[in-house]
């Protein structure tokens, strides 16, 4: 009974965003600007965060963006559904600022995001700096991506390389795909998995596919499998191999 009613408040928060979004937006069909409004309700197995399990069970995920002139901000949050410490509530708020910018085939994107943690008494807020770059070939992008905590775990960093493809199956229908690795510095596995020590943390295969139901609203069902490489983080968490699946219903216009 309570799995029911966790995944019944899931879905009364998918629809608080998805209808709003979609009535404004057909509403708007012929205003369209240059600022770009999106809002997503993402439903998976298992919260995963820099390859580390952030739940013991599903969640659901809402976020809501803006974008101008290659500026997004946008607000993500948590809400626990499983049966675990803070099911039916929301124990994470984030909000990020970033920048989007393109020189030849390289694309590159700097951001500044703050993390907030309510319902989970003894959790700091904190803030990261993080660097994107990419390099497009093809259907191919190659990508590295570095995070750096300046706030409450300041010198914390991890890093990532990896390499991502899309294709457009059809005008509704497409495919992404993603191979990364990671790593980090002592600080930051001292804090996030409790043993302070460097290392080339692990690997991560993500695929999706994206369905565009009209010119607004899409699903996105998407499946990821991460596992820890080091075989001291392996021996020392719980979990060191997981995989989530997921299903995002959003909307962007």
């Amino acid at each position: 009974m309570i799995k029911i009613k966790c995944f019944a408040a899931g879905f009364f928060f998918l629809g608080l965003i998805v209808y709003p979004l979609f009535v404004l937006g057909q509403a708007t069909e012929e205003k369209k600007g240059s600022w770009i409004f999106g809002g997503e309700a993402d439903f998976n197995s298992i919260y995963i965060w820099r390859g580390l399990a952030w739940s013991e069970g599903a969640v659901i995920q809402p976020s809501v963006w803006v974008s101008r002139s290659n500026f997004t901000l946008s607000g993500w949050s948590n809400f626990v559904l499983n049966k675990e410490p803070n099911q039916g509530r929301f124990n994470e708020f984030d909000c990020r600022l970033s920048y989007r910018g393109k020189w030849k085939n390289f694309e590159f994107e700097p951001a500044i995001q703050f993390y907030t943690y309510p319902n989970q008494p003894g959790e700091p807020s904190t803030g990261e700096f993080s660097i994107q770059v990419s390099y497009l070939i093809g259907s191919f992008v190659i990508e590295t991506a570095h995070y750096f905590d300046f706030m409450e775990y300041g010198g914390a960093y991890i890093g990532e390389v990896g390499l991502e493809y899309h294709r457009e199956v059809s005008s509704k229908l497409s495919v992404d795909g993603a191979l990364r690795f990671d790593w980090a510095n002592a600080k930051f596995n001292g804090v996030y998995a409790l043993l302070e020590k460097s290392a080339f943390n692990g690997m991560a295969v993500e695929i999706s596919l994206t369905y565009n139901l009209n010119d607004f609203l899409y699903i996105r069902p998407h499946l990821e499998w991460n596992s820890l490489l080091d075989k001291n983080l392996r021996g020392w968490i719980e979990r060191p191999t997981i995989a989530n699946f997921g299903l995002a219903v959003g909307m962007e216009y």
